[in-house]
């Protein structure tokens, strides 16, 4: 597992459930106006913002299972 992950999955609130303790997690790491720009820059031909969006959502999607 990656250091910002680890830290990251480190600072989330325990009492949360999976499904808000990835949404937590996922708008700590990317806050909204940080996606937009990705999304944004990605419009223009320069996908690798969104591209790297897209791989850490994987992996916190995968840092916290369902159930």
């Amino acid at each position: 597992m990656e250091q910002w992950l680890s830290d990251l999955m480190a600072l989330a609130p325990a009492d949360l459930g999976w499904e808000a303790r990835r949404r937590w997690m996922i708008l700590v790491r990317w806050p909204d106006p940080a996606v937009r720009a990705a999304e944004q820059d990605a419009r223009q031909g320069k996908p690798d913002m969104l591209a790297l969006y897209d791989a850490e959502v994987a992996a916190i999607k995968a840092a916290v299972p369902k159930g």
